[in-house]
This record gives C-alpha cells, sequence and structure tokens, in this order.
C-alpha cells in the first residue's frame, strides 16, 4: 500500500524501529540527554531559539502556544481560510483571548492588505495563523505576510503542522511555532511540538500541562514521555530535516500539480503544495476511494469536513519513489477521470 494519506504516515525502517527497544525513564541522564539532543537538533534546523516537547497532538501544541499569547494580555487577530483556522479560533476562545478574527471562504487566499488593515485598526499585538491550512492543503504566504507585520510591531504565531519537514522552514521571524511529531517530520505521531523565539511567559494561572515556563524551568521534562517515541523522532529529524528531502518533495509536487491541475481537480493548490485537495465534479467519491484503495492507493478521506464537502486528499509526506508517484497518479487519472 502506498501510503498518500495526511497521517499517520508510513516511517522509515529506521525510525519504525525505535519501537522495538525497552523503555527508559524520563528522569534517567540518558532519556535527559537524548531530549537535549532532539530538542537542539530542531532548533537548530528550523533557526529557533529553543524547542519543547510535550507528549500530545499537535492541538496540544497549539494550547501550549494559545495559553502564551494569553499571558501577554494584548489584542491580537486570527486568520482563518478553513478547518484548522476556524480550530484555533475555537481554541483561543475557551482560553478568553482578546482577538478578531479575518475569514475568507474555505481554499481562498488572506489578501495581506487586508491583513494589515485589520491589524492598522485593531491595534493587534500579534497574529495567530495556519502555515499550510490542511483542509484545504492551501499555504499561506508567510514571507510576506513576515514583511508587513514587522513594520506594524506584530508577533506571528505560526501553526505549522504540515509544513515542518517537507519544506525548507526559517522559522526566526516568528514568535512562536507549533507542529507535531507525525506527518512531515516522519515519525509516530504522540509528540507535540513548541517551538520558540520570544520571552516566556510565567503565570500560575495557566494549568500546568500547559505552562511553558514550567516547562522551561523543569529543564524540559517535567511530565513523563515515551523514551521509544523521542528516539524515532530523533532519527526522523535526523533523516527528513535536510535539504535533499525538500528538493524531492518540492519536485514530486511540481509534477503532482502539473497532473491534477491539467485535470481542473485541485482548486486549492499550487506548485509549493504538499497537500492536494482533490474536489471531483459530481463523482462518487467512495467508489473511487474503493476503486484506489484496490489498487493499493492509500488517501485521506475520512475526516469529518472532508466528507462533508465530499472531498479527498493526497499528501506527500512520506518518503516515495518516482515510480510510486507516478503509480498513484496513475491510478487517480483512472479513478476519476476514466472510470
Amino acid at each position: 500500500m502506498i501510503n498518500f494519506t495526511t497521517g499517520p504516515i508510513d516511517t522509515l525502517p529506521f525510525v519504525s524501529d525505535a519501537l522495538r527497544y525497552s523503555s527508559i525513564s524520563h528522569r534517567s541522564i540518558e532519556f535527559v540527554d537524548l531530549y537535549h539532543e532532539v530538542s537542539g537538533s530542531i532548533s537548530e534546523k528550523l533557526n529557533v531559539r529553543e524547542t519543547y516537547l510535550f507528549s500530545g497532538s499537535g492541538t496540544l501544541a497549539n494550547d501550549v502556544m494559545i495559553a502564551q499569547i494569553g499571558l501577554r494580555k494584548e489584542k491580537g487577530l486570527i486568520l482563518a481560510n478553513g478547518e484548522f483556522g476556524e480550530r484555533l479560533i475555537q481554541q483561543a476562545g475557551r482560553q478568553r483571548l482578546d482577538f478578531n478574527v479575518l475569514k475568507t471562504e474555505w481554499g481562498s487566499p488572506i489578501n495581506v492588505a487586508q491583513i494589515v488593515d485589520a491589524i492598522s485598526l485593531s491595534g493587534a499585538k500579534w497574529l495567530l495563523l495556519c502555515h499550510c491550512e490542511t483542509s484545504t492543503g492551501f499555504i499561506n504566504p508567510l514571507n510576506e505576510i513576515i514583511e508587513n507585520c514587522a513594520s506594524l510591531s506584530c508577533d506571528i504565531y505560526l501553526d505549522c503542522m504540515s509544513t515542518i519537514g517537507v519544506i525548507d522552514l526559517n522559522l526566526a521571524d516568528v514568535a512562536m511555532a507549533t507542529a507535531s511529531s507525525g506527518k512531515g517530520i516522519g515519525s509516530y505521531a504522540g509528540i507535540a511540538l513548541v517551538l520558540c523565539n520570544t520571552e516566556i511567559i510565567s503565570s500560575s494561572s495557566v494549568p500546568l500541562y500547559l505552562d511553558l515556563a514550567y516547562m522551561k524551568d523543569s529543564n524540559g521534562i517535567p511530565f513523563t514521555m515515551l523514551s521509544n517515541l523521542l528516539i524515532a523522532l530523533s532519527r526522523a529529524v535526523s533523516c527528513n530535516l535536510n535539504e535533499n528531502r525538500y528538493r524531492q518533495l518540492s519536485d514530486y509536487s511540481s509534477i503532482v500539480f502539473s497532473r491534477l491541475d491539467s485535470l481542473n481537480l485541485i482548486p486549492f493548490s499550487t506548485v509549493e503544495s504538499r497537500v492536494f485537495t482533490i474536489v471531483p465534479e459530481q463523482k462518487n467519491v467512495q467508489n473511487a476511494i474503493k476503486y484506489l484503495s484496490g489498487k493499493d492507493i492509500s488517501l485521506s478521506f475520512q475526516s469529518r469536513y472532508l466528507q462533508r464537502h465530499n472531498w479527498f486528499q493526497m499528501a506527500l509526506f512520506g518518503t516515495y519513489t518516482s515510480e510510486e508517484i507516478e503509480y498513484g497518479l496513475t491510478c487517480i487519472e483512472d479513478a476519476f477521470i476514466h472510470a
């Protein structure tokens, strides 16, 4: 089965072998040394000051980041053009942050001039958004947003769940970013990443597990973490956060975009996409998925938002050969065009 889903992805044997070891205590010197080696490597590769690792999902990472934003006690702006931008709004609302919202239709670009106007009019001091809106695969224009926010003294907080590990990123100019050990990094899900370039604020009002200051004061490891997941993450970081992988995925993305765009199947995608949301016209997706499964092609279609829209997705989060890319595209063409 060729795995083109948004997760869980197929891990390299070198990574998956980490689950065979006996677990070690997160209090041990061996674990502590490995934790700091991994977090330091991630920080270096993504050009951030500090990286903190939590046992949990990407949503936990976002809750930790949002808790830090809330301690600023300043007004902000949240962008949303899909399911996960809307989830950020929900998470920030539950933590009672003070913010305005700038929304567009799913998969539609948010004009940077509109962002600048919204920040200027509201006096927002922070901006929260998804880099890649996974529900559509649309990548928001980070570099342009950074350039425009710099002159407005507005800090950027970024959900990078679907871009870290598949796009060459320099996060030096964002206040914080988040990711998960699964997806593009290429390990198993279960470790939440918070990447930080800004001062960490301490407050007893924050729930302990969301308190980044408590994490920092505890040498980064106050709570239990499965050592096997940390070893797997370490190996995935060494294998996948590098120029060769970014270059190969860029080449594959160009091929996928060219083939599927010519068939008018991917209205939200560009040549830079790593998640391609396929929008078939008047076509039974379930029949197509059944056909593709029979061809040993695995795609994302089970999320409620995908089923609601009658969409499915092809993601480039794993490790593939050019032959697998070609085979996958040919099968999709057969399922949606020739069938």
